[in-house]
């Protein structure tokens, strides 16, 4: 069995935490709404750090490789441009977790 490597850059947070204080029920949820092999641009998603355990991001896609063959493309952050991105993933958290997270801009190599 191998592994495939996509980069990310995504407007998201580490719901770790929050994710290990579910139920199972509530976990199979949040992985069956929410996880995707098959990811797009501006979709909202789970990336679960399925090797370690050290994170579960949670957020929008801005920008992948989903093949890890290419690299990403040049990318420059404008704060303005991504508002909509920041509150989708703070409503989603809200609707999934009821708390309130504030997103931040996550580039990750994503192991799969």
């Amino acid at each position: 069995m191998g592994t495939d490597r996509s980069d990310y850059i995504i407007i998201g947070c580490d719901v770790k935490q929050l994710v290990d204080k579910m139920d199972e029920e509530g976990k199979d949820n949040f992985y069956d709404g929410y996880y995707r092999w098959n990811r797009r641009n501006g979709e909202i998603v789970h990336l679960p750090d399925n090797n370690s355990g050290d994170y579960d991001y949670f957020g929008v896609i801005v920008e992948h490789d989903p093949n890890g063959y290419e690299g990403l493309s040049p990318f420059i952050y404008e704060e303005n441009r991504y508002t909509e991105h920041k509150e989708k993933v703070t409503k989603a958290i809200k609707e999934v977790f009821d708390v309130e997270l504030e997103p931040k801009l996550i580039v990750l190599t994503h192991w799969q």
